[in-house]
């Protein structure tokens, strides 16, 4: 509905001494801290201190002296106006108000005349509210999200409030919102025009009129500014009175705003043409709507106008209370959903020319129906109030039929988004849908995310501006669950397989190292079977202990953390490191199966090396890892695979954040997942590192007589150490590298990976894992000496 508030404009402290005066008001209504400003008319005010007024037949009359025609000065001039025209004719609203320091009781005020009583002087202008009447169902409305707890005035709904029969008409009673809601100021300029003598100026009013004042320029006063809130209180205020107020013969319905796309998260509101018709009606005079429904238009409007005047059927407003929405409980603020909030959606400026227009400030809604931010609901009756307002033989064009627009229903036991409370959402959405056969859209776990809006310049100022609001994007905790479930179940695959290769690692050099023994069982009469049957059993052993230690572990977690685990989760732990155990342990078995009985006593020997001299530790650690580049490569293979891994998981990351881009639950998700990320990948490159110490720790026991004897001729503890540190470098550097490629590779296959992704886990991903391995080298490196003792050369 569109009400409005008649309020008076005093300019008493702007009269000056003249016998005869004359003042032009100006009235302007400025939005969104000037972006855009609109037309509100002007008046103009006569005040002489040299005649005074008479009654007569209801006019008041100038008495001058000396004046057979004592002229009717403010009633001739307003009535050469057709007050009855074009719902935006400005021109039909240009009143005088006449006033006299002789006889102020005869006044002949056009409107509120009570405000003006005594030596008051003035006019008067009319504040439009555009309210957002709805209908609840106040027990409902109570239970749901608490709404009789935000009262601050008066009473709550009952359910039997309906329409009520008054002393002067019927009226709908109702409790409305404190907050006006309303992006918009009056601006008032008051000037002072030249005027003639007293004896002069009022048959000059009188006889020509708007023509006499119109081109007559003065001096500006005064400026002022009216509030919305203080007039909007004092609206509310007089329709506390169930008799006050006066029927509304039209009402409008307001469509959604339509858009269309304009990029990546970004669209551009479609406007609507001129809705005139919307606003012609028999029932007004011209002039009466705001101006600011000239401007641009975003919503279709459908006016609904009343069948007859009808003071028995057509009801009033009666307010029974006030509800403050700041006390209204707000739901979770990373997943608040402003489906049916009592606000206003948030549109902020998203560029720094949208910024410089509105001031820094929102975007706030307008006294334009049509305007792109729609009013939250100010005033709410009840269903039962609603029905004379969709009766068609009250309001023309209304459907008895299909009054409510949505109804919210809260499922009882639903505590998140896990699947005992999905599968209770689902199941009450599955049957509303079958008995019902409406559309059911599930809004848990909802999040606002941000979306760019296009709105074209308006037709009073606004330039095009760009702003933010948070659209809502449904079941965003449910799709982040699952996606947290799936890069979860990633990441233990992932770390499975490192430990998975570092055992594979570990057994290879254990085997390795135990060449002369498994020599020695061939020797004895032991089948390569019996070798490869051996050395997998021993495996087998180590996972099966290691799975019961983890048994007792994750045990002992869920107890001290209180976590929900399954006795079969538990258990699991045992075959899954068995498998572990037998996949690891299958290289490392066959190697051994395919040893030679002479290796028990024929030593291990190098054949490649460097023939020409060898400047510099790193100069010498490369030729060592090149005599064996197996080996080499064995050392870096879990570097690699944790690096790929690394690379991989930062990628996709930052894939994974942009799941559901920007919303306000996922950044918080996004955080929480981050150190569990960041734990697996530790894990995963710590796994690596230490493939790599403990393929330096089996090379250095397998050079004792290489490395006693660079000890006999003058190296030190210190020079041996660096070497050490140098030949794990040379492995990291290698691995790195390796891993980083793979991993690239692998993420630059995944579609809507961007570039930046990939070097920025390259960047991260490499120098780390030459990091970790640089650090797993210092171990070996410190423990030279006792891996590498003189006995050893006496030996060799």
């Amino acid at each position: 509905i569109l009400p409005f508030e008649t309020f008076p404009i005093f300019i008493n402290r702007y009269l000056s001494d003249a016998p005869a005066q004359l003042y032009r008001v100006r009235l302007s209504w400025v939005a969104n801290n000037g972006a855009s400003v609109y037309p509100g008319g002007q008046t103009y005010v006569y005040y002489t201190r040299a005649h005074r007024f008479e009654l007569r037949n209801g006019v008041a009359r100038v008495v001058v002296p000396g004046r057979s025609n004592q002229p009717g000065v403010c009633e001739r001039f307003n009535s050469s106006f057709l007050r009855f025209g074009e719902p935006f004719l400005l021109k039909s609203n240009i009143v005088l108000q006449c006033f006299s320091e002789q006889s102020p009781g005869a006044d002949n005020v056009a409107a509120d005349t009570h405000a003006f009583r005594g030596d008051r002087v003035g006019t008067t202008a009319d504040a439009f509210f555009p309210l957002l009447v709805s209908a609840i169902d106040p027990v409902q409305e109570a239970r749901l999200i608490g709404l009789d707890q935000a009262m601050v005035t008066g009473r709550y709904l009952r359910g039997d409030d309906g329409i009520h029969a008054g002393k002067r008409f019927n009226t709908a009673r109702l409790i409305a919102g404190t907050k006006a809601f309303l992006g918009e100021e009056l601006r008032v300029t008051i000037e002072r025009l030249p005027a003639p003598g007293p004896r002069v100026l009022p048959f000059k009013l009188a006889r020509k009129g708007y023509p006499y004042v119109k081109g007559r320029h003065g001096e500006v006063v005064a400026t002022k500014r009216f509030s919305m809130q203080p007039l909007y209180d004092r609206f509310l205020g007089r329709r506390e009175n169930p008799d006050a107020d006066i029927p509304y013969l039209s009402y409008w319905e307001t469509a959604p705003v339509a858009y269309r796309a304009a990029g990546a998260a970004r669209l551009a509101a479609n406007k609507i043409g001129s809705q005139e018709s919307a606003f012609t009606t028999f029932y007004y005079g011209g002039g009466w709507v705001p101006q600011d429904n000239r401007d641009t238009q975003y919503r279709r409007l459908t006016r609904h106008e009343a069948v007859s005047t009808d003071s028995g059927l057509i009801p009033g407003l009666h307010v029974v209370g006030r509800f403050d929405p700041e006390l209204l409980p707000g739901f979770n603020p990373l997943s608040r959903v402003p489906l049916e909030t009592y606000y206003p959606p948030i549109a902020e400026p998203a560029d720094e020319a949208s910024r410089e227009a509105l001031g820094g400030e929102p975007l706030l809604p307008t006294r334009n129906l049509g305007g792109y931010i729609g009013q939250p609901p100010l005033m709410l009756t009840t269903l039962k109030a609603l029905r004379s307002f969709a009766d068609p033989n009250i309001f023309e064009g209304a459907d008895p039929d299909r009054p409510i627009s949505v109804i919210r229903v809260r499922v009882a036991g639903v505590e998140g988004p896990d699947p005992q409370s999905r599968a209770r959402i689902r199941a009450v959405a599955e049957r509303i849908h079958e008995q019902t056969g409406l559309s059911v859209d599930v809004t848990a776990g909802s999040s606002p995310t941000p979306m760019l809006i296009e709105l074209p310049a308006g037709e009073f100022g606004q330039p095009p501006l760009l702003v933010r609001e948070g659209w809502v994007a449904k079941g965003v905790a449910v799709r982040y669950l699952e996606a947290v479930n799936q890069k979860s179940l990633l990441l233990f695959v992932l770390v499975l397989v490192s430990c998975s290769l570092f055992l594979a690692n570990a057994a290879l050099a254990s085997v390795r190292s135990r060449r002369a023994e498994i020599g020695t069982l061939l020797t004895l009469g032991w089948s390569p079977t019996n070798v490869f049957a051996a050395v997998l059993a021993e495996l087998v052993l180590i996972g099966a202990a290691t799975g019961v230690v983890g048994i007792a572990v994750a045990f002992t977690i869920a107890q001290v953390f209180s976590l929900e685990l399954s006795l079969l989760q538990v258990l699991l732990v045992l075959p899954i490191a068995v498998v572990l155990a037998l996949v690891s342990g299958f290289l490392p078995a066959r190697v051994a199966a395919s040893a030679k009985p002479l290796d028990a006593v024929v030593p291990i020997t190098f054949t490649k090396g460097s023939r020409g001299s060898i400047k510099g530790y790193g100069a010498m650690a490369l030729t060592n890892l090149l005599r064996v580049p197996a080996r080499t490569l064995l050392g870096a293979s879990g570097l690699i695979f944790g690096v790929a891994s690394l690379t991989t998981l930062i990628a996709l990351n930052q894939a994974f954040q942009k799941t559901l881009v920007g919303t306000l639950l996922g950044g918080a998700v996004s955080l929480e997942v981050r150190a569990v990320d960041l734990l697996s990948v530790l894990l995963v490159i710590a796994l690596g590192a230490l493939s790599v110490a403990d393929v330096l720790y089996i090379n250095l026991k397998q050079r004792q007589a290489e490395v006693a004897t660079l000890r006999a001729v003058g190296w030190s503890h210190k020079d041996l150490a660096r070497l050490v540190a140098s030949e794990g470098l040379g492995i990291g550097i290698l691995g790195s590298t390796l891993g980083v490629v793979f991993g690239v590779i692998a993420i630059a296959s995944v579609r809507g990976i961007p570039l930046d992704s990939l070097f920025l886990a390259a960047g991260l991903a490499g120098p780390l894992g030459v990091a970790a391995a640089l650090v797993a080298s210092l171990v070996p490196a410190l423990r030279i000496s006792a891996l590498a003792p003189h006995s050893a050369l006496v030996e060799e």
